[in-house]
């Protein structure tokens, strides 16, 4: 990066970018959603979020992962004014199916196939998934 910064090092015919200067963020638009669904160990939420706010990012939108909620996220992340798209999801498990909560926060479980239906999940930047 030094010989970067100091002209020495450069690609053949074109201008040399700095790299972004420390402290300077990028815009990133992120979601956190998370499934505690009544009758489940109920995740510890508020910890999570406040490790997260240490981070130093923009604010993350906070939502309760439902099928709907986790749709709109992918196709608001994946937009090309919100990229890179950062979604964080943290939920249970169970046999291979992701367990998100419904509208009356009881359980409900996704499969794979039924996950690969609600949206442009490769177009994401980045998916951080937390999961028991």
């Amino acid at each position: 990066i030094r010989r970067w910064r100091q002209g020495r090092l450069r690609a053949p015919a074109e201008a040399v970018t700095p790299p972004p200067r420390a402290g300077r963020r990028a815009a990133v638009a992120w979601s956190y959603l998370y499934a505690s669904p009544l009758g489940w160990p109920q995740l510890d939420v508020a910890s999570e979020l406040e490790v997260l706010q240490g981070v130093k990012v923009l604010r993350p939108e906070v939502r309760v992962a439902t099928a709907a909620a986790l749709a709109e996220a992918l196709v608001s992340l994946v937009s090309p004014q919100r990229r890179p798209g950062v979604l964080h999801l943290s939920a249970h498990c169970y046999l291979g199916q992701l367990v998100v909560e419904d509208q009356f926060s009881w359980n409900k479980c996704l499969s794979g196939e039924a996950l690969a239906t609600l949206g442009p999940w490769r177009e994401l930047g980045l998916l951080v998934f937390l999961g028991c």
